[in-house]
């Protein structure tokens, strides 16, 4: 689902770049997680840890995803300047 997301929204000088960068930072991620999931696990139980991965998830999404609906797909081609392609959340 993410990388359909991805080709949608971003031209290909982002995604190249960006692509390395988030996998980079997964690795970080995944060290810190299965201490945040037995945490969560012991406190909460099962129910909670869905509850947490599912919070991540929908924070994720909500606050860095960008609106696309209604643009078509080469609304963001085009763009020279790195910066111009990220999104306007104002």
């Amino acid at each position: 689902m993410s990388y359909a997301y991805q080709t949608e929204v971003f031209p290909t000088a982002i995604r190249a770049r960006a692509s390395g960068l988030v996998y980079s930072m997964s690795r970080v991620g995944a060290t810190f997680s299965g201490f945040i999931v037995a945490y969560m696990l012991r406190e909460a139980g099962v129910n909670g840890v869905f509850g947490l991965i599912t919070a991540a998830m929908v924070m994720v999404l909500v606050v860095l995803g960008p609106n696309v609906r209604g643009k078509p797909l080469g609304a963001w081609a085009g763009r020279t300047s790195v910066f111009s392609a990220w999104p306007n959340f104002g």
